[in-house]
């Protein structure tokens, strides 16, 4: 079944601290970022008293009792299962139905495997336990079911579970820079170092409530050189509804005075509709182009999130600019995206690394290089002429 195909991208992307594992196969994971997945998975590791995977799938047409979800052992053959514990289904909400299994610790390499109890189709994710930055420290929601995303809720009761009975929390109201162009190779101005705003220290037995937007960073030990970061933005995250919200993402496809423009409209809805519509010389392209372009803003935010938006990250802003890729392919610490030729853009391939910071070990940088200008001022123009 093509759309099962989903599921197991996604989860490659969604999972703390092991994305860009080592990938023992030539898979194409084209699908790894489509935003009309029939089944969309996230996924946190956590290693607290044992190692336990948590898993939280939604079906946008199909029950959840229509797939079957297998573990197997990374082999050549993968038909051997893998000794896990039976899933536990934990319950579910508007985000989805959350499974919990417990993973041996003899554990070295695994996959999960997704199929649709009515095909013959069968999928697999390479997932990797014994990495070192692997969550010690979870959160709950009020009804009991685990937070799988990065982003947090506004007004949302959480309660903390780890392997510490205290947990020490830090809170920065920080605004990160959206990502840098693809060709641009030099470094650009340092940011000042984080200043935290607010510390709270809590237990098990504590209730959190999530108010101030920013960035948070919980640690069992301070020592650590990492610990659980989430970011809180708005109710409506990961879609972009406010104006102020809107404008700011356009940074990638406007000029330095269009943007200043931009952003002195205040709430004035007609201004901001006024500048698409004088961009594209046309009141259905612009439409059309809004349309697209905020989608995968969207897109962006629900893939990308870490410690900051998901669209400004470099992987978000190569994604809003040139679309999903065609071809996604694991290499050690590197994803590759492929983009193939077309009738107006040429073909072209964007390398991440992973990197890793006390904040995500799961971000990734983008190999930039001079030899991407052409195909990037090729790409904006194309959006704002309303052809993309």
């Amino acid at each position: 079944m093509k759309n099962c195909v989903f599921i197991l991208i996604l989860l490659l992307l969604q999972s703390h601290w092991v994305k860009t594992q080592s990938l023992e196969s030539n898979y194409n994971f084209r699908d790894l970022y489509h935003p009309d997945a029939e089944v969309q998975v996230d996924w946190n590791l956590v290693k607290t008293d044992s190692l336990w995977l948590y898993l939280a799938v939604s079906f946008r047409n199909n029950d959840h009792g229509d797939y079957m979800l297998d573990f197997y052992p990374l082999q050549e053959e993968k038909n051997e299962a893998a000794n896990f514990a039976p899933q536990t289904y934990l319950g579910n909400d508007e985000e989805g139905y959350y499974y919990k299994y417990h993973v041996p610790a003899s554990a070295q390499r695994w996959v999960l495997r997704v199929s649709h109890k009515k095909s013959s189709a069968r999928y697999f994710y390479n997932v990797d336990p014994t990495s070192p930055f692997l969550d010690d420290i979870f959160l709950l929601k009020k009804s009991g079911l685990p937070q799988v995303s990065n982003w947090l809720m506004p007004d949302t009761h959480y309660r903390i579970k780890g392997n510490q009975t205290r947990v020490y929390g830090y809170h920065y109201r920080h605004s990160f820079a959206e990502a840098l162009p693809p060709m641009q190779t030099s470094p650009d101005k340092l940011q000042k170092d984080l200043k935290i705003d607010s510390t709270f220290a809590l237990t098990e037995l504590d209730s959190l409530n999530f108010t101030a937007p920013g960035l948070y960073l919980l640690q069992g030990d301070t020592t650590s050189t990492f610990g659980r970061s989430c970011v809180l933005l708005n109710k409506y995250y990961p879609r972009l509804v406010k104006l102020n919200d809107l404008v700011q993402p356009l940074i990638y496809i406007t000029t330095k005075n269009e943007k200043i423009k931009l952003d002195n409209i205040g709430n004035s809805k007609d201004k901001f509709d006024k500048f698409w519509i004088e961009l594209t010389n046309s009141t259905n392209r612009a439409k059309k182009i809004i349309r697209r372009y905020y989608r995968r803003v969207e897109a962006a935010n629900r893939y990308f999130t870490t410690y900051k938006e998901g669209w400004k990250t470099d992987k978000g802003m190569i994604y809003i600019i040139f679309g999903p890729p065609n071809e996604v392919y694991f290499k050690g610490s590197e994803e590759i995206w492929h983009y193939f030729e077309n009738d107006m853009m040429p073909k072209i391939s964007f390398t991440f690394v992973q990197t890793q910071s006390i904040f995500s070990p799961e971000a990734s940088v983008l190999v930039r290089h001079e030899k991407y200008r052409s195909a990037w001022f090729r790409a904006v123009d194309l959006w704002r002429k309303g052809r993309y």
